[in-house]
């Protein structure tokens, strides 16, 4: 009956976008699909025409298109460059499709004078009002946001385009930042000045660059500078709010962020969004991504995908972002860069990570593609869409679940200025359930430099979860915490102790009451147990919760390395955790939980220029026991799957996943 249902809303789905996108998108607050266009429709106005039509060619393509003006323009350029743009109003409207706007310079991407002379028609700055690396070295390209000539700048870019141009939505470019690796930065005497009158101090340029950058670990001052960094972005950002209030308070503000993992800008976004919120606590969006993949290195969308699941999570909690937008960079137009499927399957990734909207595929004018690819995209993406749908509202109603990375109190505080942890990478591409801290994780992970970031006061929290550490993790914690860990966790260092017992006979030991517990069989009778590699250990903490303790991750882990892994974390979770894959394969898991830790959807992307095999996905905690298997441009079918009642763990037969594509498994 079900199986029925969901085909008849596929079917419907489609017939709805199309016979009435128009509707649809007037009843959308937030765009799904959206799609950006550079300065083609400036430059191009006869090919901008073109691309709309074949967006209403192919329902469901698209559902917004963002347009941009020149960078660095003062009004009088502004009044030139915008009211032509009025011209698509008109098809837009007529296709249903929204038209707005992205300020594609705020502060501003470049360093060199040579950046500044390009752009003709530029505001009036003075060197003042550029920002200052560590040196004192003047950035040309760069703006100061704490200027008050640059607030001016940004009030009057912003009210010029509301006044003429009247967008949907208005997104600010993700240049609206202090910098993404060091040293650009602002440390200008202006900036210096506030940082010292904020925190009652007296730091020279030197001296505060010297401690922000320094070789220490952990430095506290990094955490106030980048608290301080996103004050400032945020200061800038609210005269485009102050703007729309001025001049069009319905239209939506956005900003297209950078990584979430680097805190150069900020420990996170929320004061930007705020400001462009403003008093009326008005929904923002935005765009999360930054740089991008190609098909030459596919795996890499696995690290921006976790800087994605972190941004997301961050949002949701706030309350008042109203989109979770995917950038689906595609900028340097590479021959074949990306195939529209590509594309497909990042998107894929994106809205099963935590974005609830795309950013996708564009035209540039600087780097002309015929058309026939942008068909040829829009097509494919129509065909898509209803998947993609589906992805998206399980997302929307639930949490991601699995194993998060524990950051630590000094996490903002550490000298890679980012949240990056390879181990976590690795473990999300091998078939481990991985998630991030902000999202209510069902299990702790701690690595090596969790440790580094972390402090005493940490470990309650910590322990509050079930925990898989790695040896070497452990031991530096038992170094760091002696006795704090002795206390919380008193069997923990036996466990450690037994975990080369653990891999001479491969088995998964347990210390209960202070003594080992060691089944009879190794995991695996094929060949010699010490030569499996597998190495588990568990113990019980003084919180009710336990700890395992498994070999230092690898790169690329061993199909027995990794059932280790998946035992542990079944151990510690008394065979709770939410998913668990056992068939041995380069895929990312994606489990979705709904408020009562009922699995409401599980997406499955084969990471492998190969198809997998039939993958076996054990479900604890289903939302009903009769699950589709959702394929993209397929109809959904039953999924093949046994259901254990008193475990309440349902066992799902995926069939064979093609190479690079994704399969959903719907318990809704």
């Amino acid at each position: 009956m079900f199986s029925k249902f969901f085909k008849i809303f596929v079917i419907f789905s489609v017939i709805f976008h199309l016979h009435a996108q128009e509707q649809t998108m007037k009843n959308t607050e937030w765009p799904f699909i959206v799609i950006r266009h550079a300065s083609v429709a400036n430059k191009y106005p006869a090919i901008f025409d073109k691309i709309l039509d074949i967006a209403h060619k192919y329902p469901g393509a698209c559902d917004e298109v963002w347009i941009c003006a020149a960078g660095y323009a003062s009004r009088d350029t502004l009044l030139k460059a915008v009211p032509p743009l009025n011209h698509y109003h008109a098809k837009c409207d007529e296709y249903g499709i929204k038209l707005s706007f992205q300020q594609g310079i705020t502060v501003g991407h470049g360093t060199s004078p040579e950046f500044m002379k390009k752009r003709p028609g530029l505001f009036p700055f003075e060197p003042d009002d550029f920002m200052r690396d560590q040196n004192g070295t003047l950035l040309p390209g760069q703006l100061c946001p704490r200027s008050a000539n640059v607030q001016r700048f940004a009030y009057e870019y912003t009210k010029t385009v509301l006044e003429i141009l009247k967008p949907s939505s208005y997104w600010l470019d993700d240049d609206l930042r202090l910098g993404v690796s060091k040293p650009q930065e602002c440390f200008c005497d202006r900036c210096i000045a506030e940082f010292n009158r904020q925190h009652n101090t007296n730091y020279s340029r030197k001296e505060l660059a010297d401690r922000i950058f320094g070789p220490a670990v952990i430095e506290p001052l990094r955490g106030q500078w980048a608290a301080f960094n996103a004050e400032a972005i945020a200061i800038y950002a609210a005269q485009s709010r102050k703007a729309a209030d001025d001049l069009q308070s319905d239209c939506r503000l956005a900003y297209q962020s950078v990584w979430a993992n680097a805190f150069f800008c900020g420990n996170n976004y929320r004061p930007l969004l705020e400001a462009l919120s403003g008093k009326e606590h008005k929904s923002v969006g935005i765009r999360p991504g930054a740089l991008f993949y190609t098909e030459e290195t596919p795996r890499s969308m696995i690290h921006k995908s976790m800087s994605i699941a972190r941004e997301a999570a961050r949002c949701k909690r706030y309350g008042f972002v109203g989109s979770i937008c995917y950038e689906q960079e595609n900028y340097t137009r590479k021959v074949l860069h990306k195939s529209p499927e590509a594309i497909m399957v990042e998107s894929t990734l994106a809205l099963a990570s935590g974005c609830d909207s795309l950013s996708e595929y564009y035209y540039s004018s600087d780097n002309h593609e015929p058309l026939d690819y942008y068909d040829d995209f829009s097509h494919e993406l129509s065909q898509w869409r209803p998947y993609l749908e589906l992805v998206a509202a399980s997302t929307k109603r639930t949490r991601l679940a699995g194993l998060a990375r524990f950051l630590g109190s000094n996490a903002y505080n550490h000298n890679s200025f980012n949240l990056d942890d390879n181990n976590d990478e690795y473990l999300a591409a091998f078939g481990i359930p991985i998630t991030v801290e902000e999202d209510e994780p069902d299990a702790y992970l701690v690595t090596p430099k969790t440790v580094q970031c972390m402090t005493e006061e940490d470990l309650p929290k910590l322990f509050a979860k079930p925990v898989i550490i790695p040896a070497d993790a452990f031991d530096a914690l038992a170094k760091q915490f002696p006795e704090a860990l002795a206390k919380i966790a008193p069997d923990a260092a036996k466990a450690r102790a037994h975990l080369a017992k653990s891999t001479e006979t491969a088995r998964l030991i347990e210390i209960v009451n202070g003594q080992p517990v060691i089944p009879d069989k190794p995991i695996s009778d094929e060949i010699a147990p010490a030569a499996l590699q597998y190495g588990a250990c568990v113990a019980a903490t003084t919180f009710g919760t336990k700890i395992g303790i498994v070999h230092p991750f690898i790169q690329f882990p061993t199909t027995t390395r990794r059932q280790a892994i998946l035992d542990a974390l079944d151990a510690i979770s008394n065979k709770t955790f939410p998913v668990r894959l056992d068939t041995c394969q380069a895929v990312r898991v994606l489990p979705h939980v709904d408020g009562d830790g009922k699995v409401d959807s599980v997406t499955v992307i084969n990471l492998s220029i190969g198809r997998t095999r039939d993958l076996t996905l054990h479900v604890r905690h289903p939302k009903m026991r009769a699950p589709l298997i959702a394929r993209p441009v397929e109809a959904a079918v039953p999924a093949k799957c046994f259901y254990d009642e008193a475990s309440d763990n349902l066992t799902v037969t995926v069939p064979r996943i093609a190479a690079w594509k994704p399969v959903t498994i719907v318990f809704e």
